[in-house]
């Protein structure tokens, strides 16, 4: 399985289209009593208009309280803060949240199947051959992909990256 860190970095590099990332994105930080802070833009991801029960255990003002924690939503940022022993955690939080409201699996097979036929179309372009119409038929078999599933911007970068 793979650990917090990666799997938020996998969910980032998902939600990455060429404008998101360039907005609020994700921050970690430090904080001074000490803990972290973990502050995500949930604006144009699948959990958009995903609703998220706050979490509140310990107390931050305790200095011995080391595992303290306060997670919630408000507008479209997702906010998490704990003591300076749970980083891990409260990127955990963020990632049991994340996969229990995105399931773009319906899709997945699809998905999968368009990238290995761009990788094809960008390989054959390289080398000199005319593959225009099965160009056109993968641009609107992209467009069939639900905008909401994190593949299709994946495929659009891809797709792009064969007219360069």
């Amino acid at each position: 399985m793979n650990n917090v860190i990666t799997e938020l970095a996998e969910w980032f590099s998902m939600e990455c289209d060429g404008d998101w990332e360039h907005g609020e994105g994700i921050t970690i930080e430090s904080l001074d009593n000490p803990g972290w802070s973990l502050r995500i833009c949930l604006d144009g991801t699948l959990l958009a208009d995903k609703a998220f029960s706050p979490i509140m255990k310990g107390n931050s003002e305790d200095f011995n309280d080391t595992t303290w924690l306060n997670c919630y939503r408000e507008g479209d940022f997702f906010y998490a803060y704990g003591g300076r022993d749970m980083l891990e955690e409260i990127i955990k939080v963020f990632i049991e949240w994340m996969k229990a409201n995105t399931d773009p699996s319906p899709w997945d097979d699809e998905v999968e199947r368009l990238k290995s036929k761009c990788r094809e179309l960008q390989s054959d372009i390289k080398k000199g051959i005319n593959r225009e119409p099965d160009i056109r038929l993968v641009n609107s078999e992209i467009d069939n992909i639900p905008q909401e599933h994190p593949g299709k911007r994946v495929l659009r970068r891809m797709f792009e990256e064969i007219y360069q």
